[in-house]
């Protein structure tokens, strides 16, 4: 019968007491075969992990890019949504935190403002709307400054401005059967980590704010 040292792993006699070509002592070797296949095991295993790990990190760079990179949607899908389930949560959270926190913002008469729009509408709850992007152009530093100004003037708040795009939408109306489409252009703004819409300098609606 052989074993393997334990020091070099290489086979030798069963009953050698120290290894013929290393010159390990054999003493207290129990287990000394498994050791050996346990280390072929880990020298395996550690390429593999290896490979796994960058796999995951090439998933959540890719993740985190898709997010960041298509982050300026979500207040343009909140627009969509509250017309479409006609809530006005959704709208609320195309706003940004300054207008909300705000004391001029009146969450209630917004939201009863928004229902009786939604009345008023000459659609009814069959109507769907969607977009498409068509473009989208980065807003430059200077407009970005100037709108912290006018928000720190208007609001009293210190804001972070920190990006900003107009964003070109070709936006959708379904209504039973039929379609009808608009384009137009929406800037949104990354203000303080948050991705938002400025409504009233978008649609006008300043007494929304009032």
């Amino acid at each position: 019968m052989s074993k393997f040292c334990m020091q070099c792993g290489k086979e030798i006699n069963d009953t050698d007491m120290h290894c013929q070509f290393c010159g390990a002592s054999q003493e207290n070797n129990f287990g000394a075969s498994s050791n050996i296949k346990i280390k072929h095991k880990t020298d395996i295993l550690v390429p593999i992990v290896a490979v796994i790990s960058v796999i995951l990190v090439i998933v959540i760079v890719v993740v985190n890019l898709t997010v960041l990179n298509n982050g300026y949607k979500k207040p343009i899908d909140n627009l969509v949504a509250s017309i479409n389930k006609m809530e006005y949560d959704y709208l609320e959270d195309a706003l940004p935190e300054f207008v909300i926190d705000s004391d001029k913002y009146d969450s209630e008469k917004n939201e009863k403002q928004f229902e009786d729009s939604s009345k008023l509408s000459k659609y009814d709850n069959d109507m769907e709307l969607s977009y498409d992007v068509l473009d989208k152009k980065a807003i430059d530093d200077d407009k970005l400054k100037k709108l912290e100004s006018e928000i720190n003037e208007t609001y009293d708040e210190s804001v972070d401005v920190e990006q900003g795009y107009d964003v070109k939408i070709e936006l959708k109306v379904s209504l039973e059967d039929k379609e009808d489409s608009q384009k137009m252009t929406i800037p949104v703004y990354e203000i303080d980590g948050k991705w938002c819409i400025l409504l009233d300098s978008l649609f006008g609606f300043k007494d929304l704010f009032a």
